[in-house]
Order: structure tokens, then C-alpha cells, then sequence
């Protein structure tokens, strides 16, 4: 068996994770623990022009900013590389290789741009870099596109040609097809990779039988420290050494590895997880940009059984590169998929004529300060309605519901007063209204439900709502909800994004009506 390699990406794809923003002495200590446990090659961050040049990111906007970096290490074993996304650089940007520092350029491309992709890959290898080419969705080329990308390869003669499971999707017959065709094709002096993402939890197997598989090419497997990267992650490299000390007579220590999980990585975690999750397992399912899963996990309005409907009618052509407004018109079609009511509009609309509405979203400050609410609920010109929760300390005319989850926990003993939204499939309620009316084109909480039931009582002329329990977010996701069966996890730097987002929608509203906090809130 010929020499099996590893590539450690963490500086790079874990950079998904944190918006590259790993600091000087965390990207130094990364290195250098790499560099001590053995690993034959670090992949650094990533070359693209577009990039704001800020001191302690790993993307960067020329090599040579990289290399101030590299340059501190001066271990002359380990091979340092860096990836650029096709058409993110231009050819001309790129400097001759100068002999030390970055060794090699890892160029990444969707099967859309393949050819000229392998143009420029060309141009790479002329200027003396190592050249990993490293065709996106590999399972996207079908068997005859697959075999063209190969000859092309082989015509170029590159350091590596990979393997890459971008979506987590491979089993290992894919995996055992596409080694072999490459195996019998490509000149032996060409290495063999494979990166594979953990979607469905496969990236530790395939890869033992890819390192294990004979063959006459040396081989490199990707990794990164705790598997750390955009939404299911990598192959963690903790364990795959662990594997090659064991198996494949590998020599790697352990101990720096473990010290930068402990050390560094840990905090990332904390502010933002990734690693195996039902949203991830189906976005490989369908085969699909892992980013789908993360959007529409976001939303925190959908059941796993609602997002595997949605994958499944993402057009073939979208499935590859992520696409906003595609998964917005999905996302908003599936909603409206119920049928609507219109009969009791006008019916409720002359009960609301010259009354206040009293809404009360599930906010902390709801339970807090209830006697304020409890004062308000109780006049006569009120009308109470709760959001998305059965509020227990006042009786209330209506509960508005939009979120099919948490209908499904409210548990009513009278769904005569539910008002709920097309999304949510019920028979037996007072009112449904057609989702898409009510949304606002701000984006992180266009389908906000507080905000929706707002709309949904100005389209009725309501000229006077008091709000309760619309605190905004909170960092701290357990000072978001009175009640601690609610809380939802949200990415830390989107609480403020929401929190705009409402602060936005709710002036915009108050120029219609007269809209007026009752409880405290972050929002104003």
C-alpha cells in the first residue's frame, strides 16, 4: 500500500463556523499544534478577492497576506496550501511560486464552470504551486460527465485530484465507483483525496475504506479538529488519527490535537454549534447545499416531516448552489398549501370596530409584569389575544397561532377561538388565514408571528394594539420565553438581527395604527 496522508482544513472549512474570525494567536496555535501532531499537510484559509483584509480572519485577499502568517512556523516538512473558489480570484493575482510558504492552491468549482475551471487549474500548475483540484457535488457528474472530467485531469497532470462529498450524501458504492474510474485512469504520480462531510454520519467509514482500498496512487484524507465546519461538519481529524495510529502504522500524537478541542475550539462551539442533526441528515438525503437546512432550520416554524416535503421539490438545477429566493418561494408555497377561511373576516372585523387589541406574545415580561396585562385585559373595550401560547394568568377572546409546532402543543380545550395561518393543516378552528398575507419583506423575521399577528389585525382596521410578552432576543436564549418549554436555539449574532428586523416592521406598522408597548422590551 502506497502512502496515506493527512490534510487538516480546519483553518478553513471550520471557518463557516465563526466567519473565518479565529484571531492571530488562535490561527498560530491551530498551526502549530498540527504541525507537532504530525499532519502531512494544513490547508490555511481561503484566497478571494472580495475579501476585507482584517487581521485575524483565514481569508484573505492575496497569498502573500497568508504568508505573513505561514511564515511564522518554520517547520519545513509540513506542507501549507490554501483554496480558492473558482472565479473568487483571478489568474493574474496569483504571484509565481516564490519557493516557501504556501506550496500549493486547492482549486474548488461547481460543475457549471468545470471546464474553464480546469483552464485555470492549468494556469495554477504553471506558475509552480502543487495543484488539488477539487471538483464540488462530485455526485452531481453523471458517469459519461464524470469520465470527461477525468481525461481532462489526467491531461493536466495535477499534485491531487479529490473526492468530494460536499452535500454528506456518499455511500460507499458512490464512493467505490468514482475511486475506482479514478484509480484506472489517472497516472499513478497523481494523489488520490477524499473530503467528505458528516451529514449521514458516513465521513469516518468511507474514509476508512478509502484509506484502506489498494491502489498504486499515495492518497490524502481531509480532516478538521473536531470536525469542525458548516452545518454537519467534517471528518474529525481526532479520530482519523486515532485510526491511522492504529491501522496504517501512523505516528501521529494526539496530544496537540486534544489541547486545541480544549483550548480553542470549544468556544466556538459554544457561540455556534455544528455536527450531525436531523435538518443536515435530509438536506444529504435530498442531495442538496447544506445551507437549505440551515435556512429553514432558522425558521423555527417547521417539523422534519414539513423540511423533507420542501427538499424534495427543490428543482435539480437548484440543488447544487444555494439559492435564497428559490427556497423562499418554496418555503412560502408550502405554507399557503392549506385552505383559507374568509367567511368570519367580516364577522370578527365588526367585533374588533372601536375596540383595543391586547396581544401577548410568550416574552418574558409577560409573566413578569402581569398585572399590567391582567389591568388591560380586564377593561371592556379590550380584546385579548395570546400568540402562539395559551397565556394562564387572564382569559383570553383568541389565541393566533402561525407556527404549526406550537399548535401542536397548545393543547386547547375550545378551538372555537384559534386563529391559525394556512401552514398549520387543522380542520377544527375559528379562522385561518392565508400565511402569505401576512408577511413583510424584512428579512429574519418576515415570518415573525408576533409581527403576523399584528398585520393580521391592521388588515382588520384595528386602530389601537398594546403589545405584551414582544421582548426581542436576548444573547442568552433562556431569557427569551416566560416559559422554558419554548425556548428555541438561534445563532447568537441573530439576536440583534432580529431585534432590528422587528424594530423596523413595528415602525412601519405604527404609522397605520396606534401600536403601544405595555410590557418592557429591547425592541425600543
Amino acid at each position: 500500500m502506497n502512502k496515506i496522508e493527512v490534510l487538516d482544513v480546519t483553518l478553513r472549512d471550520g471557518g463557516y463556523c465563526n466567519n473565518w474570525t479565529f484571531g492571530v494567536a488562535n490561527i498560530i496555535n491551530i498551526q502549530n499544534s498540527l504541525m507537532e501532531s504530525g499532519i502531512e499537510y494544513i490547508e490555511c484559509g481561503y484566497l478571494s478577492s472580495s475579501a476585507m483584509n482584517q487581521e485575524g480572519r483565514t481569508i484573505f485577499q492575496a497569498i502573500t497576506d497568508l504568508e505573513k502568517l505561514v511564515l511564522l512556523n518554520k517547520n519545513t516538512e509540513t506542507k501549507y496550501v490554501a483554496m480558492i473558489n473558482y472565479g473568487e480570484v483571478a489568474i493574474e493575482q496569483i504571484p509565481d511560486y516564490p519557493g516557501y510558504g504556501i506550496v500549493g492552491i486547492r482549486v474548488a468549482f461547481r460543475k457549471k464552470h468545470w471546464e474553464n475551471a480546469l483552464d485555470f487549474c492549468y494556469k495554477i500548475k504553471q506558475k509552480g504551486y502543487l495543484l488539488f483540484i477539487q471538483p464540488m457535488a462530485i455526485l452531481s457528474y453523471s458517469d459519461s460527465e464524470y469520465a470527461c472530467l477525468i481525461d481532462k485531469v489526467q491531461e493536466i497532470q495535477p499534485y491531487a485530484f479529490y473526492i468530494v462529498d460536499s452535500f454528506g450524501s456518499m455511500r460507499k458504492n458512490d464512493l467505490i465507483r468514482l475511486f475506482q474510474k479514478a484509480d484506472k485512469t489517472l497516472d499513478k504520480e497523481i494523489v488520490l483525496g477524499f473530503h467528505a462531510h458528516n451529514n449521514m454520519q458516513m465521513a469516518f467509514s468511507n474514509a476508512q475504506w478509502f484509506a484502506l482500498e489498494s491502489s498504486l496512487h499515495n492518497k490524502i484524507i481531509d480532516t478538521s479538529i473536531m470536525g469542525m465546519g458548516r452545518g454537519a461538519g467534517n471528518l474529525n481529524t481526532e479520530l482519523f488519527l486515532i485510526y491511522m495510529n492504529e491501522n496504517l502504522k501512523g505516528k501521529y500524537n494526539l496530544k496537540p490535537i486534544l489541547y486545541i478541542i480544549d483550548a480553542v475550539l470549544n468556544n466556538f462551539y459554544l457561540v455556534k454549534r455544528w455536527g450531525y442533526s436531523l435538518p443536515n441528515y435530509l438536506s444529504a438525503k435530498h442531495n442538496v447545499h447544506p445551507k437549505y437546512a440551515g435556512y429553514l432550520c432558522e425558521k423555527n416554524t417547521l417539523s422534519v416531516d414539513d423540511m423533507d416535503e420542501i427538499f424534495s421539490s427543490i428543482p435539480l438545477e437548484k440543488k447544487e448552489e444555494f439559492d435564497k429566493q428559490c427556497i423562499d418561494n418554496l418555503y412560502l408555497k408550502f405554507m399557503e398549501k392549506g385552505h383559507h377561511t374568509s367567511e368570519r373576516l367580516e364577522q370578527l372585523k365588526g367585533q374588533l370596530t372601536g375596540k383595543t387589541v391586547l396581544l401577548i406574545a410568550p416574552g418574558t415580561s409577560s409573566v413578569t409584569q402581569r398585572e399590567k396585562v391582567i389591568s388591560e385585559a380586564d377593561k371592556d373595550n379590550t380584546i385579548v389575544v395570546s400568540i402562539n401560547h395559551k397565556y394562564a394568568f387572564c382569559k383570553t377572546d383568541y389565541v393566533f397561532c402561525s407556527n404549526k409546532k406550537r399548535y401542536s402543543e397548545l393543547n386547547l380545550d375550545n378551538n372555537d377561538t384559534v386563529i391559525v395561518t394556512s401552514n398549520i393543516p387543522e380542520e377544527d378552528y375559528y379562522l385561518q388565514i392565508e400565511y402569505g398575507k401576512l408577511i413583510n419583506d424584512e428579512d429574519f423575521v418576515n415570518d415573525n408571528a408576533g409581527l403576523m399577528a399584528v398585520k393580521f389585525f391592521l388588515l382588520l382596521d384595528v386602530k389601537r394594539i398594546l403589545l405584551a410578552g414582544y421582548d426581542g432576543f436576548h444573547h442568552n436564549i433562556y431569557q427569551n420565553y416566560a416559559d422554558e418549554n419554548m425556548v428555541l436555539c438561534i445563532p447568537e449574532n441573530m439576536a440583534e438581527w432580529i431585534n432590528q428586523g422587528m424594530r423596523n416592521v413595528l415602525k412601519k406598522y405604527m404609522k397605520e395604527s396606534e401600536i403601544v408597548y405595555l410590557t418592557e422590551s429591547c425592541i425600543f
